[in-house]
């Protein structure tokens, strides 16, 4: 049953949400790792493509009203999630201490398709169940839409929003590294 917004609301709710849920780290670092390599505009291509497929999927059962998909993680699962972060954070120093030579940067060739695919789909697994905004904007959704097709309208836009920041990165990556291959060839 709707609840009694203003107009502005539930847009405004809906669109904070999906772009704050779009600034999705482990995401955007593996699309600056892949931009890095052969074939990278196909594979970040791939890789956004089965992630957002993935967070799509994960939003129709949310919709749908399966609450057993909103599981508390374990306890053990902080562990993983900081051990990711980690060992991010230790890549990055690694790379700097050696010096920012972007030649050198290149995910494997042997890189598949179907793996970079299944890449975004286990990343998106990973984060869905304690994907906050998204299962308040799926709370609102449903509070708003009292149909399938206006749910799913409002899906489709959050997911719209949500690969925002995640290209935008992207992009700015690919700027980024072309000034520096630019200025490192210059000097």
């Amino acid at each position: 049953m709707a609840t009694c917004y203003r107009w502005w609301a539930v847009p405004l709710t809906i669109s904070l949400l999906a772009l704050a849920d779009g600034v999705h780290l482990v995401a955007i670092a593996a699309l600056c790792y892949l931009l890095g390599g052969h074939a990278s505009y196909v594979k970040a291509g791939v890789f956004l493509a089965g992630l957002m497929a993935t967070h799509f999927a994960g939003g129709l059962v949310l919709l749908v009203g399966w609450g057993w998909v909103a599981w508390s993680p374990p306890g053990w699962w902080a562990a993983v999630e900081w051990a990711v972060v980690a060992t991010l954070v230790v890549l990055v120093v690694v790379r700097i201490r050696r010096g920012l030579s972007w030649s050198t940067f290149r995910p494997p060739r042997t890189l598949t398709i179907p793996a970079v695919f299944l890449a975004g789909v286990g990343v998106s697994l990973a984060d869905l169940a304690v994907d906050l905004p998204y299962h308040i904007a799926a709370a609102r959704i449903v509070d708003a839409a009292p149909t399938l097709a206006g749910q799913l309208g409002w899906l489709v836009y959050y997911h719209a929003l949500y690969a925002m920041p995640m290209v935008a990165a992207a992009l700015a990556y690919v700027v980024a590294a072309r000034r520096v291959t630019a200025l490192s060839s210059a000097s």
